[in-house]
């Protein structure tokens, strides 16, 4: 699998691509996942929907609520890490 280098942040965190477009999963450290979305980085929101998004929905749902509830709590979460 071949990768394109896209971004060596200062604190040495590197970001990836793959070649062929598709989504690399790769874990990130606390420190990666800041400082992604400090830079608004696609892949950081990409990893932490496909990361927490489930456990969010299942909370929700076991406590009531539709899978969209899931869905607007997760995305109010996003924009107000965006916004800070």
């Amino acid at each position: 699998m071949n990768f394109l280098f896209l971004k060596k942040c200062k604190n040495g965190i590197t970001f990836f691509q793959n070649t062929d477009n598709i989504t690399v999963m790769i874990h990130y450290s606390d420190e990666a996942i800041l400082e992604g979305l400090r830079l608004r980085s696609d892949f950081i929101i990409n990893f932490i929907y496909k990361e927490y998004f489930p456990l969010i929905r299942f909370l929700v749902t076991e406590n009531g609520g539709a899978e969209e509830d899931a869905e607007d709590i997760f995305q109010d979460g996003i924009i107000i890490i965006y916004h800070c």
